[in-house]
């Protein structure tokens, strides 16, 4: 089991896209399709079939879906953004998903961004100077 590193990240949902960004290294990523409900499922204690299951009931593609979960999850966790489970779940995990049952299973997907990086990363208590205001680049 796995949860989202709190400690790492900063994450913001809008109507159709996750956004999240890496305090420590200044990537910032986008989740999109059905990726926002795949990582809320995960931190809320969910295993990678549970998370298929509830994801792909109904779709007749089952075995699809627990497929492109599980490459979603392996990217989340080389990327930092899902770590070990440190406890258990305070309570047994809800299945809360945030998509009209009508609409079809979209596969997740996790965009990587640097263009930004940079930005992201400078110091705004130690790097403003007096004459030019922040952010001071180097």
């Amino acid at each position: 089991m796995y949860e989202f590193d709190k400690a790492k990240f900063l994450m913001e949902r809008f109507d159709d896209e996750t956004v999240l960004v890496n305090v420590i290294t200044g990537y910032y990523y986008s989740l999109s399709g059905s990726g926002p409900d795949v990582l809320a499922l995960l931190d809320e204690g969910l295993g990678v079939d549970e998370v298929a299951e509830a994801m792909g009931a109904g779709t007749g593609e089952l075995e699809n879906v627990r497929r492109l979960v599980a490459n979603f999850t392996t990217q989340l966790l080389a990327e930092s953004v899902l770590i070990p489970r440190q406890s258990s779940p305070q309570s047994a995990p809800q299945i809360h998903l945030n998509r009209n049952a009508a609409v079809a299973f979209g596969p997740p997907e996790l965009t990587k961004f640097e263009d930004l990086r940079e930005i992201l990363l400078l110091d705004p208590v130690h790097q403003v100077d007096p004459q030019s205001g922040w952010p001071n680049r180097q």
